[in-house]
């Protein structure tokens, strides 16, 4: 027979538990959209590195429509994630949470939750945990995308979101124009989220847009589309 315990928030997500342990506030910090902009439209880039493990999980918010377009590895304990930002000198926040082993315990008192078998701790109430609120996600493909634009209000004062699946499309086309000229032109869309205190917008949008005519054949992205579309609604209250 084993022991333990699971707590549920009022949302009915689980909480605490024995058997799995929850990630834990590791960091915040901010950065700023800047630099040149994506070809054709007003969206900027922004980056921000932060210290981070296997388990990492990167969460945002900002009140203009932002993306993360990657995270990247650096090879030596950090990663950099790059967010597209629809405007130039905007701020996004940036929440990263973590095995609970990084994160900072603050106090001598309150309560403690072990693994079944009495190993490891899963829970200290002296650390500050990833609060989980809502899920929101689908397919466009199976006609439950938010392309047109949805808002999603929610029951906490502050929230953030963490990306889970980025909707997006990539159009290429390339015409030949006799007698030696090509004509080309690239566009790329994604799903974009701001926030506005617990009310949570997504939208699809374009970010880059180009193209023209040219006398040797240019290299251009591939055509491709995903469909898929989710996002993880932390409330980030206090932290």
């Amino acid at each position: 027979m084993t022991y333990g315990a699971r707590i549920y928030n009022a949302n009915g997500f689980l909480q605490i538990t024995g058997q799995f342990k929850n990630l834990a506030f590791r960091a915040k910090g901010s950065t700023v959209s800047g630099g040149t902009a994506l070809p054709g439209h007003a969206f900027y880039q922004a980056s921000y590195t932060f210290a981070g493990s296997a388990v990492s999980i990167l969460a945002f918010a900002c009140a203009a429509p932002c993306a993360i377009l990657s995270c990247v590895d650096n090879g030596n304990g950090t990663f950099t994630a790059t967010f597209a930002v629809n405007g130039t000198g905007v701020t996004v926040q940036v929440f990263v949470f973590d095995d609970p082993a990084y994160s900072t315990i603050v106090g001598n008192y309150g309560v403690r939750v072990r693994t079944d078998d009495g190993s490891a701790v899963a829970f200290d109430s002296r650390t500050r945990y990833m609060r989980v609120i809502n899920f929101v996600g689908g397919s466009e493909a199976s006609g439950t995308g938010p392309d047109g634009g949805v808002s999603y209000n929610n029951s906490s004062s502050s929230i953030a979101v963490v990306q889970t699946q980025l909707r997006c499309d990539s159009t290429a086309s390339l015409t030949i124009v006799p007698p030696s000229q090509f004509t080309y032109a690239y566009n790329f869309a994604a799903l974009v989220a701001s926030i506005s205190g617990a009310q949570l917008a997504l939208s699809k949008v374009a970010m880059s847009t180009y193209g023209g005519t040219v006398s040797a054949s240019p290299s251009l992205p591939p055509s491709y589309s995903q469909t898929g579309w989710g996002y993880l609604i932390l409330d980030v209250s206090n932290f």
